[in-house]
């Protein structure tokens, strides 16, 4: 006998999630889950493991923290309906997720910058890195910049998205958005500095989350003692995600003579196994190159997604 939506508010009025509404849940996130990529997943991946913690997480932060639940309930005309709900409040959890990774990353992405680069400097020192104070290299500031948060955003709009190369993907891409490329990102930060003067990592990215309209982080992302890591700004499930969406699309003959050049590794030899000139090998794995660049792949990175492409040709199997 299936379940009435009289049954399911009562349940929800005696145990908030009983049997009957789990069920329900368990059902919306399965179905929906496996309809967004991988990369989506904390795991990388959709299965029972992965998709369960997602549930959980969806549970815990809206349905129970913001009683998304309790209001979906009251609002709905059938259980039909709930359903609709239940999948949009899913799919929403989901892509915010994504889209706060896109937050942390210019987080960790700007820390590292203001470490590593001569052109700005500490001003001080602080016990934590997100208190610390950073300022331009010889600008002479001794504390805290005095403007306030109008006056801070007033300075950030000066440079507008197109003189900044703004890069935000949609909801089904490969990756969260980089926003800035590095170039860019040096470029802003330099700018917002000289403008308002020393300013801590949480100061730069409220300026720069109401700046690009972005998601609003989770505090301690931000307020925690972040250990930056040199490493590359997409995570090793993402940058194979994206190696096998460029092979999948590279068409039979570039991924002939792709194949024979991840093969011979060598330009000539691989176009004599394929019976073609050197400069068709060269000129396939040039326009490889420009997908990758399409794909907004920083130039650092874009020698080895090549590399992991040529790897999925060469295995084929992927």
């Amino acid at each position: 006998m299936s379940v009435t939506l009289d049954q399911l508010r009562a349940e929800h009025g005696r145990d908030f999630i009983g049997p009957e509404l789990k069920g329900q849940l368990e059902r919306v996130a399965s179905a929906t889950a496996r309809t967004y990529p991988p990369f989506y997943s904390d795991a990388g991946v959709w299965n029972a493991d992965s998709i369960a913690d997602a549930l959980q997480g969806w549970t815990a932060e809206r349905l129970i923290e913001r009683r998304d639940l309790t209001k979906l309930l009251a609002g709905a005309s059938s259980v039909g309906s709930l359903r609709s709900g239940l999948t949009r409040s899913f799919e929403q959890y989901l892509t915010n997720k994504r889209e706060r990774s896109s937050v942390t990353n210019l987080y960790a992405r700007t820390v590292k910058l203001l470490r590593s680069d001569a052109d700005f400097q500490a001003v001080g020192r602080a016990p934590r890195r997100h208190q610390q104070l950073w300022t331009l290299a010889g600008s002479g500031h001794n504390g805290p910049s005095r403007l306030d948060l109008r006056a801070r955003l007033k300075v950030a709009a000066e440079l507008s998205d197109e003189q900044l190369e703004v890069v935000k993907y949609g909801p089904m891409s490969l990756k969260s958005s980089p926003i800035l490329r590095a170039a860019a990102l040096k470029t802003f930060v330099t700018h917002l500095l000289h403008g308002v003067g020393a300013l801590t990592p949480p100061d730069i990215i409220e300026v720069m989350r109401r700046r690009f309209a972005l998601v609003e982080p989770e505090s301690v992302e931000l307020s925690a003692e972040l250990e930056v890591l040199d490493v590359a700004a997409h995570d090793q499930v993402a940058e194979r995600e994206i190696a096998r969406s460029i092979a999948a699309r590279l068409g039979k003959d570039r991924a002939l003579s792709l194949k024979a050049l991840a093969e011979a590794e060598d330009f000539a030899t691989a176009a004599q196994a394929v019976g073609e000139d050197e400069a068709a090998i060269r000129r396939a794995y040039a326009e490889m190159l420009a997908m990758v660049a399409e794909d907004a792949v920083e130039p650092g990175e874009a020698a080895h997604v090549c590399g992991l492409i040529l790897e999925t040709l060469f295995g084929g199997n992927e």
